[in-house]
C-alpha cells in the first residue's frame, strides 16, 4: 500500500488484484457455458455453487465484479429480487458494442 487514499481511477485495478482468480474462472466458465447469440445469462447461485464445489472460500463482496467485466468489453446487468419478489438473482453479460 502507498499510505495514501485511493483515486477513483484506481479502484478497478485494485479490485482485479483483490478478487481471487477462482471467482473469475467460475464466472468465465459459466459465461462460456451459457453464451448464446452475443449474451450469457448466469444465475448468481450457479457462480456460488461453482466456487464452493472447488472448495474455495467466498465472501459476497467477491461477486462485485461487474465493472471489471465492463472494462473487458461486456455490458453487464445484475438483477436481484426486491423484498416482495421471489426469483433467483442473475447477471446478463452481453457483448458491448463499444469495445474497450
Amino acid at each position: 500500500m502507498s499510505g495514501r487514499p485511493i483515486k477513483p481511477s484506481e479502484v478497478q485495478e485494485q479490485k482485479k488484484k483483490i478478487i481471487p482468480g477462482y471467482v473469475f474462472d467460475a464466472v468465465n466458465k459459466l459465461i462460456a457455458k451459457n453464451y448464446n447469440d452475443r449474451r450469457a445469462h448466469v444465475y448468481q447461485h450457479e457462480i456460488v455453487k461453482e466456487i464452493e464445489t472447488n472448495n474455495h472460500p467466498l465472501e459476497i463482496w467477491m461477486l462485485d465484479f461487474e465493472d471489471i467485466y465492463r472494462s473487458e468489453g461486456w455490458d453487464v446487468k445484475y438483477d436481484k429480487p426486491a423484498y416482495c419478489e421471489n426469483y433467483d438473482a442473475y447477471f446478463v453479460f452481453t457483448v458491448s458494442l463499444l469495445l474497450p
